[in-house]
């Protein structure tokens, strides 16, 4: 067995409400593998910006160890704003570089995995809730479009649009997880001259250890990443401890 192997996820119980996230192997694993690009951009000024939120599983643990940074004191007490971004909508078209045995199809992951609920910013809102992020975050669900835009600010909208007018000078943290050529590829394209030096970019959707198009369920992530790399010398490849790759800024 290999160290990533732990990190598989499992379906959603289904005796669980959708607006809950299970305690259970993977989850608990989550908040090291985060803690671990946390302590990865200690003194690298700039905020956080998440392309993929869903159902805000990472979301979560992204905001939690944020507060927890800040109230240790760390970056000298400044604060990082985390911009959450996500179409709500699931997967957009599929492009030719997308083709594989998984299929995906538009519109897909726009709903919970019990199909309690479409995805929404308010329903984003209230999953935060359910986790005690509110009192922290300073907002009342369902209503809010925004939560207190000093800690999270939740944009709608597809990648290629969103990112472009995204404001803010300087990222810390990227963490892409659009599964499709389209949503990795304009995320990177975007964003990349805001990365600060040091800044780590998270890539959620393939291995490193498996180079088989044939059998990878998202080709097109993998595609994205090289092409960008191609281009980028000023990026490095390391690998984390789900085996799933992350880019650091060298200069």
């Amino acid at each position: 067995m290999k160290i990533y192997d732990l990190f598989k996820q499992t379906k959603h119980p289904e005796g669980v409400g959708d607006f809950y996230h299970t305690y259970n192997l993977s989850n608990v694993l989550n908040v090291i593998y985060w803690d671990r690009y946390f302590k990865m951009i200690e003194g690298v000024q700039g905020d956080i910006v998440e392309c993929g939120v869903g159902r805000g599983r990472s979301l979560i643990t992204i905001l939690a160890l944020n507060l927890l940074f800040e109230g240790g004191g760390r970056l000298g007490g400044a604060s990082r704003t985390v911009f959450a971004l996500d179409s709500f909508e699931g997967f957009p078209e599929p492009s030719l570089q997308d083709k594989s045995p998984r299929n995906p199809k538009k519109g897909e992951w726009s709903e919970s995995p019990n199909k309690q609920f479409k995805y929404s910013v308010s329903n984003l809102l209230r999953i935060l809730e359910c986790a005690e992020l509110s009192h922290y975050l300073k907002f009342e669900p369902p209503e809010a479009i925004f939560a207190n835009e000093e800690k999270l600010r939740v944009i709608k909208g597809f990648f290629d649009k969103t990112t472009q007018t995204l404001e803010l000078s300087q990222i810390a943290l990227l963490h892409l997880d659009g599964d499709l050529y389209e949503s990795v590829r304009a995320p990177l394209n975007n964003l990349a001259n805001k990365i600060a030096v040091g800044g780590v970019v998270v890539i959620d959707d393939y291995k490193l250890d498996n180079e088989t198009n044939t059998e990878e369920a998202f080709p097109g992530a993998r595609l994205a990443v090289n092409e960008f790399l191609e281009r980028n010398s000023n990026f490095t490849v390391g690998e984390s401890i789900r085996g799933t790759p992350f880019l650091i800024r060298t200069y």
